[in-house]
């Protein structure tokens, strides 16, 4: 889930704008985005959030155009073979539908639906975003879209159909195309849990990192105990913390097993100091910057104050994904990869 898509969603229904959403529902093929993917066309025609860019997005752009100006939802199919790849200046090839939903500012339903989604987001509640999607055979009616929590309750309304979507939401799916009724079919997404990353170190690399993790939709704290680094001047969008000691700062901290903790302090002085600290949280994701060699002394002194090598498991250090990485930036970037790759696999 982008959270800035729902965010956007409630800025523009507040102010009682219509727009549209582009969703990616079904893919067979290389096609640039996965079943999932959104994006919101406003009523001037800018976006925000891609479905995978080129003249096909172009293509959807005019579709919500026109979806805006009726008033009615519809699908687009695409079958992107090689005459459909030439036209479309496409490279990827394979079929798929897009929903052009049209997303009515004057129903209140909308807005009380975004909000309740971007409500549990916060207070990290496992729900699912469903929504009903129009064919020939179905009309849509209001409360086409709707939160389901993980017990199957829906929260402020009642909907035919609610046990179909209930026996999905208990398999724990992240997304999935739901076949009721006939010929019917809904749209489920699991509401993603927010995974902020404590970045403990406020220097070259956790500097770089930042700015990345934040284009990435990762919110962002940022730990050091130098008021000179850890400002908001240098993370504008990062919760920035100046600590007095690195010996005891996760106790302050909400750290949860959707939680990541990246250890980058100034000259590895006080990376032993944070691992020890952080072991003794739930956090889904540790990592640690630096050598073997160095992880391994470490390491040894854990092991010799209480430390179980189970414990050490949890650990990724070297940190990163391998791609030959020396300057703070390429660190950061090979960083911020393995946090995207256990992010999807956490989801």
């Amino acid at each position: 889930m982008n959270i800035k898509l729902y965010e956007e969603a409630v800025r523009l229904l507040e102010n009682k704008k219509d727009f549209a959403l582009a969703t990616v529902i079904t893919r067979d093929g290389s096609t640039p985005r996965a079943s999932g993917a959104k994006m919101i066309i406003r009523d001037d025609g800018s976006i925000l959030g891609t479905i995978g860019g080129g003249s096909l997005e172009a293509t959807v752009m005019t579709k919500a155009a026109a979806v805006l100006k009726e008033g009615k939802s519809r699908i687009e199919e695409f079958h992107l073979n090689i005459k459909d790849l030439d036209s479309l200046g496409m490279i990827c090839g394979g079929d798929l539908e897009v929903l052009v939903d049209y997303i009515d500012s004057s129903n209140p339903e909308y807005l009380e639906m975004y909000r309740t989604t971007l409500t549990f987001y916060k207070q990290k509640k496992t729900s699912y975003l469903v929504t009903l999607i129009p064919s020939e055979e179905t009309e849509y009616k209001p409360k086409k879209q709707f939160v389901m929590l993980e017990d199957g309750s829906i929260p402020g309304v009642k909907v035919a159909d609610a046990d179909v979507f209930a026996s999905f939401v208990s398999k724990g799916v992240s997304y999935k195309i739901a076949n009721y009724g006939q010929n019917k079919r809904a749209i489920l997404e699991a509401i993603n849990i927010p995974h902020r990353v404590f970045i403990f170190g406020a220097g070259h690399v956790g500097e770089k990192l930042g700015w990345i993790l934040n284009f990435v939709d990762f919110p962002v704290t940022i730990l050091d105990d130098r008021p000179e680094y850890a400002n908001p001047q240098r993370f504008p969008y990062a919760d920035v913390k100046v600590v007095d000691s690195f010996e005891k700062p996760l106790d302050m901290l909400d750290i949860d097993r959707y939680s990541f903790i990246v250890i980058v302090t100034r000259g590895h002085v006080h990376d032993g100091t944070v691992l020890a600290c952080s072991l003794k949280t739930d956090a889904g994701y540790i990592g640690m910057i630096g050598s073997r060699r160095k992880r391994d002394g470490i390491y040894q002194r854990l092991l010799s104050s209480g430390c179980t090598a189970d414990d050490l498991k949890r650990v990724y250090a070297p940190i990163g994904i391998p791609i030959g990485d020396e300057t703070p930036e390429e660190i950061a970037v090979s960083i911020a990869a393995q946090l995207i790759k256990v992010r999807s696999e956490m989801e």
